[in-house]
């Protein structure tokens, strides 16, 4: 392998560290479906432990930043198919079942975070409007323009903001010094090619 390919490969394997390092948030939702209204239930940011895949469905979650730019989309189903048996109580054996379409569902969404986010808007499958839940006081954009509403927002935001803080800060030190190692990579492989 010539010392291009194995400098494209760190390179590229420094840019996915980064990338993934830089989501290591998530927005957790409790959704609640009841009989076609979508609403949630609570809202939090959270380190990302385990990003759970959703499952796949006909709804859909847009991640919209403060300049309308859609951040992310991302594709779920709401499970509102129960299955039953009914068990005959003279015979004990199962007698008949079936498939019940519920009402009222709950479930949790996890999305990405992303520091500069205003809104999660929520489509059905026939991509009608159900609901949009506003991000913004996590958002790091608007700490500096909305003080006020801050200090009126609950403590779990502020402490939610200070874990998001101190996870970039930790973030931004990586990524700089990845690059300050590939750089110094890069040098010795130029200083040994004049050689």
């Amino acid at each position: 392998m010539s010392n291009l390919n194995i400098l494209v490969l760190i390179m590229s394997l420094c840019m996915l560290c980064a990338s993934v390092l830089a989501n290591d948030h998530m927005y957790e939702i409790g959704l609640k479906y009841s009989n076609g209204n979508i609403t949630y239930t609570t809202l939090q940011v959270k380190p990302v432990e385990k990003m759970l895949t959703p499952k796949q469905g006909g709804y859909s979650a847009e991640i919209v930043s403060f300049d309308e730019h859609i951040l992310n989309v991302t594709m779920f189903g709401l499970s509102r198919k129960a299955y039953y048996d009914a068990v005959n109580p003279q015979t004990g054996d199962v007698s008949s079942g079936g498939v019940m379409l519920l009402d009222d569902v709950e479930t949790t969404l996890r999305l990405p975070y992303y520091d500069n986010a205003q809104k999660i808007v929520i489509y059905n499958e026939s991509h009608d409007l159900r609901l949009i839940i506003d991000v913004s006081s996590y958002a790091k954009e608007s700490q500096q323009t909305n003080v006020d509403v801050m200090q009126e927002k609950p403590i779990e935001i502020k402490q939610a903001q200070q874990s998001i803080q101190q996870q970039t800060n930790y973030t931004a030190l990586l990524i700089i010094g990845l690059s300050i190692v590939c750089f110094i990579f890069i040098l010795v492989l130029v200083l040994k090619r004049k050689k």
